[in-house]
């Protein structure tokens, strides 16, 4: 599979880039873009509606959507960039740009069914590797990068 023809599609590797905020022209819940690499499709209930965003894209593709704080957790399943907001009633909006498409090794494939079934209490989608650096977020090794 070359990067040139490549599409997010079951079992690729997507590198991306997103941002979150309030409304939809102002990013203002991430400081700056943050990168997520993950295999896509591996979820406990098969693709994600977060990963149907992102289905037949290619690399330089970019995708905008919204999610209701209410379904935030159901949306990214165990791909949660960060913890859900606070607010209970909240929407978050996102703009996303799929840098990377590419076929995963097979270490890559083990590591993400072992870090998406390790689980993490916080629901900010980390595998929960190791003592957390914030208390909110049992198991949390920080890789969330919600650092609060």
């Amino acid at each position: 599979m070359t990067e040139t023809s490549a599409k997010v599609a079951p079992m690729t590797k997507v590198a991306l880039t997103l941002e979150a905020g309030r409304s939809p022209d102002r990013m203002d819940l991430t400081p700056a873009p943050r990168p997520l690499t993950f295999v896509y499709g591996i979820g406990k209930s098969g693709i994600t509606p977060f990963e149907y965003e992102l289905s037949e894209t290619s690399p330089g593709a970019r995708v905008s959507f919204s999610v209701a704080r209410e379904h935030f957790d159901a949306f990214f399943e165990h791909l949660c960039p960060f913890p859900p907001p606070e607010d209970p009633d909240g929407t978050v909006h996102f703009n996303v740009r799929v840098d990377q498409v590419s076929a995963p090794s097979g270490r890559e494939v083990i590591r993400a069914m072992a870090d998406m079934a390790a689980g993490c209490s916080c629901g900010c989608g980390c595998g929960g590797h190791g003592p957390s650096p914030h208390p909110h977020h049992e198991g949390c090794d920080g890789r969330c990068g919600d650092m609060h």
